[in-house]
């Protein structure tokens, strides 16, 4: 009888411990869910502000009225050296192009106005400034100055024939005596931006 209560004890602790372990085990399964279930909503947050981050455009800082008011305030000499042509020049090839280069369709978001095209690209052939400076300076993005600069090059070349042609014969002969009296160099009909600058040659030592 002592041996049967002895073994009923024995089984009732053992069964005790086994249930305290398995609910152990079973806290911990269900801790690692929760943990990882929350690491994991951890990341999607950090992924889901890093998309946010990128794909929120802000627009950069430009200068408004640069061509409206500060470019009419130039002296001839001033637009000539940033244009590398005259203000009536540049005029002239505004009411050449602008119809080229202008939107006409009557849907989506208006062109910018053919003579800030003209300029800003102008300004972009003329000096070693970026996309970036230009841009801002004329107030538009780096995209909208390269949309620009391709839409004026291509009215450029459309308009070329009308404007670049050879001289002929007699226009030739006539260009040469010209160029021989002003610089006495014989058999030139043209230079194309460049300039004579005097230096002393250096001493050639023969051996």
């Amino acid at each position: 009888m002592e041996d049967d209560l002895q073994k009923q004890a024995i089984g009732s602790v053992l069964i005790q411990e086994i249930r305290i372990k398995t609910n152990n085990v079973f806290r911990e399964v269900i801790e690692e869910e929760d943990s990882e279930d929350e690491m994991l909503l951890q990341l999607v947050a950090i992924q889901e502000n890093e998309y946010s981050r990128r794909n929120t455009r802000t627009k950069p800082p430009t200068l408004t009225g640069f061509v409206e008011k500060i470019v009419p305030m130039y002296s001839y000499d001033e637009f000539q050296q940033h244009f590398r042509m005259s203000s009536e020049t540049a005029t002239t090839l505004e009411n050449m192009i602008s119809r080229l280069i202008e939107r006409q369709a009557n849907e989506g978001r208006c062109t910018i106005a053919p003579r800030k095209q003209i300029l800003s690209v102008l300004w972009l052939l003329a000096t070693p400034d970026s996309y970036r400076s230009i841009g801002q300076q004329f107030g538009m993005s780096k995209s909208t100055l390269h949309h620009c600069f391709r839409r004026v090059v291509k009215a450029l070349n459309k308009i070329a024939p009308e404007i670049i042609h050879w001289p002929t014969l007699t226009e030739k002969e006539e260009i040469k005596q010209k160029f021989t009296q002003m610089s006495n160099m014989p058999d030139v009909i043209g230079a194309i931006d460049g300039c004579q600058i005097e230096i002393d040659a250096p001493v050639v030592i023969l051996h």
